[in-house]
């Protein structure tokens, strides 16, 4: 498995994180709904992910920083070789979410906002239109109370068991 050093490639996916993503979307098409500076996308991609599309403002947000991070993004994919296989679609997730066809999507990795509302509404969302597609969702721990409440919420409403992996939740089909 290919996971560049953090000093390489900016973001808080751990290795054992990177690599349930790399098991659940080696071969997939993949949404992922917040990225970042893209090093879980990056990631994925490097391992088999046969398309990722990223979805982000890019505008930071209260936990990571207000920061315009695109052209880092562009810049990662590029250095690591990724471009063909990573595709990014600059706006707000709520806004964006609606015009896809996320039926289309094998799985869907979120890491947006870190609020109740906005996580619950896009699982909800998710979960509706692509009922197949693996959920995984990272921020799942103590400092992120809102993202456990909406994860907890959505399995529940779905019959799915979350599993665990450090901070990523992995919604499974029942």
């Amino acid at each position: 498995m290919i996971v560049p050093p953090h000093d390489e490639l900016q973001g808080w996916l751990s290795d054992a994180e990177a690599a349930e993503l790399v098991r659940q979307t080696r071969g997939k098409t993949v949404l992922e709904v917040g990225t970042w500076k893209g090093r879980s996308a990056v990631v994925m991609a490097l391992n088999g992910a046969a398309r990722v599309v990223c979805v982000d403002h890019f505008r930071g947000d209260a936990y990571a920083g207000a920061a315009d991070t695109l052209a880092d993004w562009r810049r990662q994919v590029e250095v690591f070789g990724v471009r063909d296989r990573v595709h990014v679609l600059v706006g707000d997730f709520r806004a964006v979410l609606p015009l896809l066809a996320l039926a289309a999507f094998e799985v869907i990795y979120y890491d947006a906002d870190h609020e109740y509302e906005p996580t619950r509404d896009a699982l909800r969302l998710a979960l509706a239109a692509a009922p197949g597609a693996v959920m995984c969702v990272h921020d799942y721990a103590a400092g992120y109370p809102q993202v456990i409440r909406a994860v907890d919420e959505a399995a529940a409403g779905t019959g799915r068991r979350v599993r665990v992996i450090d901070t990523l939740a992995v919604l499974e089909t029942p």
